[in-house]
């Protein structure tokens, strides 16, 4: 059970807010199916580390300046999602985090409501995001500050006490092939058959859609992130 006297409240969304995962997610799978073994957590550390584009630009930083002001403003870290893939997964990306900054960050995951017709978060009453289900899946008193940072706007997610930040989506155009490239240069997974594992990615990522990335693109994911940094200052200061 949560602490109830919690102050300040940050809550990530995670797809496309913390990073671009899914392609990853297909890649870590159809690689594991492939390799018929289970990818050890340091393994799958190893291998986003190969992919920076995946992560936010700024979003170290970001969740540092957090951590930094955590005791002086009294600050519980969150994750709210409504991600389709296994538990396993968000937890996954959640560690990944930890293990980069080599402390705990989030105290919470709130889950998906349904996957498949089936409910997974049970606490929650819908597949939107809402300030009530939030109070209820984490037993947070009403009167907690929360910042909720989305690139989806959520009405019920509204309310006094939530500082909503609404971002612009965080897509990678990172391809298939540069993903498998890159892994067999590492030789993380000693020596493999680029050719072979290529054409079993190609049959996974046949129906995967790219988002082409200018450079003007890129700049503008960096002065989201630096607005998500003063916005969170804001927050901390003046909400």
């Amino acid at each position: 059970m949560l602490e109830t006297h919690n102050k300040h409240v940050i809550v990530f969304d995670l797809d496309e807010t913390l990073g671009f995962f899914q392609n990853f997610g297909l890649f870590y799978y159809t690689l594991q199916n492939y390799m018929q073994q289970p990818i050890s957590f340091q393994l799958f550390c190893d291998m986003l580390d190969l992919y920076p584009e995946l992560l936010r630009p700024k979003i170290f930083s970001i969740i540092k300046y957090i951590l930094d002001v955590k005791e002086e403003y009294n600050v519980t870290i969150m994750i709210y999602t409504n991600n389709q893939g296994p538990k396993e997964w968000v937890q996954l990306i959640k560690r990944y985090f930890e293990y980069k900054l080599n402390r705990p960050i989030f105290t919470k995951i709130i889950y998906a409501f349904m996957i498949n017709g089936r409910v997974i978060e049970p606490m929650r009453s819908t597949h939107n995001k809402t300030y009530r289900d939030l109070l209820r899946t984490t037993r947070l008193p009403k009167e907690a500050k929360i910042c909720f940072i989305d690139d989806v706007y959520y009405d019920e997610m509204t309310d006094d006490n939530v500082y909503y930040l609404d971002i612009v989506p965080y897509v990678s155009s990172l391809h298939y092939s540069t993903m498998v490239e890159r892994l067999v240069k590492s030789k993380l997974l000693g020596t493999i058959n680029q050719k072979y594992l290529i054409k079993n990615i190609a049959n996974a990522f046949i129906n995967v859609k790219y988002h082409h990335k200018t450079q003007k693109d890129y700049e503008i994911d960096i002065i989201i992130g630096k607005t998500i940094m003063m916005c969170l200052q804001e927050f901390f200061l003046e909400f």
